[in-house]
Order: C-alpha cells, then structure tokens, then sequence
C-alpha cells in the first residue's frame, strides 16, 4: 500500500495517507486524493478520490474519472518517467480519453468531455 499511495504521489501528483495498519506495520486502509483532503472537505472541489484495501489489487479498470486538462495531465505523467500511459485518443462522441496503468496493473481511465459549441453570437 505504501508503494501505492507513493506512486500516485510521485506520478499523478495526487495526495495519500495510509489510515490503518496492521500489527505487522502493513497498511489496511488508505485513500488517494486528486486535490489535498482539507480542500475537498471544504467544498472547493468535487470529491474525487480512491479507496485502498489491504490485498490483492483488482487487475483490469478501477477507476473512471473525469479532468479537465487531459493533455497537461498526460503530460505531467510523461515528465515523471511514466510510460503506463496510452495516448490521448479522440473518441467517436468527441471525448478524448487516456488511460494510466499503476503498478499494480490497474487500469485508471481519464475523460474530457466534448468542447460545447455555440452557433451565433
């Protein structure tokens, strides 16, 4: 877990603690946040995080998280040394989408919505 929580740190720029242990020192529970705690629990931003259980990781697609800004964050991961990261794709509904792989082979899914167009002034 502590590896976790670091590599969500150190690549995604996300903000981690590990709440529970066990006897062993081992974590049992912990959470990763996109923005820092205090601010999401002051309303400022939605309430985007992703819980952690001790265990095996769940293999294949675990989160589905909507950003604003897919290229600065594909860039972002990229300057960190990252390369479990797909290209940024134009989807058939006009999203663009990319998706980053963790350590643990978990499967984390970013969305952009279309820009929406106005006609007229």
């Amino acid at each position: 877990m502590e590896r976790t929580v670091n590599w969500f740190q150190s690549v995604l720029g996300w903000h981690g603690e590990i709440v529970e242990k066990d006897k062993g020192g081992q974590g049992t529970y912990g959470y990763v946040f996109c923005v820092p705690p205090g601010t999401d629990m002051a309303h400022f931003a939605p309430s985007s995080y992703i819980n952690l259980f001790a265990g095996e990781p769940v293999r294949g697609l675990v989160a589905f998280m909507f950003v604003h800004g897919i290229e600065a964050l594909h860039n972002y991961v990229i300057s960190k040394g990252w390369r479990g990261i797909t290209q940024v794709k134009l989807e058939p509904w006009g999203a663009r989408t990319c998706e980053v792989e963790t350590p643990d082979g978990c499967i984390l899914w970013f969305f952009e919505p279309p820009v929406e167009r106005r006609s007229g002034p």
